[in-house]
């Protein structure tokens, strides 16, 4: 399955087989997990495998900050019983448990026999966020209202000069 899933992400043949670190997390009543990264590895894998519907949430932030237009969160809800698989490299966190039960989640990041290749999010397609927004703007002039030359004895004789950016006549 990590297999496919690099597969999907990386566009070329990904490893059929990996190096696996595997480790369980208990999440008591009131339990959380900061914000963090897991960094050198291919694959972040979580399987839930005892979780309290509607107990917490995994929350994954935008890698680019949380400024404007960026920020993005996705929260996904977790089921008992669901396996998500997600880049390591992807900032994530967990809600504090609502329950009022344990919640057991087994966690596991996966490397290619030989190492990490130098992949982080610049790299994978799924880290390529797009934003775009298009607007039209038309620019148009004031009106502006013809003005009048005051009414004085002392006023030249002869046309009025030319606006600026005009040679002459109009």
């Amino acid at each position: 399955m990590a297999s496919q899933f690099l597969t999907n992400i990386q566009g070329d043949r990904a490893p059929t087989r990996f190096r696996t670190m595997p480790w369980v997390e208990v999440f008591r009543p009131g339990d959380f997990q900061w914000p963090h990264v897991r960094t050198g590895a291919s694959v972040h894998g979580v399987f839930f495998a005892r979780h309290a519907e509607n107990s917490s949430e995994l929350i994954f932030d935008d890698v680019r900050g949380d400024s404007p237009p960026f920020g993005y969160r996705y929260a996904h809800t977790p089921q008992q019983g669901e396996l998500v698989l997600f880049p390591a490299w992807a900032p994530h966190k967990v809600t504090p448990n609502q329950g009022s039960t344990n919640n057991v989640y087994y966690r596991f990041l996966l490397w290619p026999p030989r190492g990490a290749t130098d992949f982080d999010w610049e790299d994978d397609p799924t880290g390529d966020y797009v934003y775009k927004k298009t607007t039209n703007v038309r620019r148009s002039l004031p009106e502006q209202a013809p003005q009048e030359a005051p009414l004085s004895s002392t006023s030249p004789a002869g046309p009025p000069p030319s606006p600026p950016g005009h040679g002459g006549e109009l």
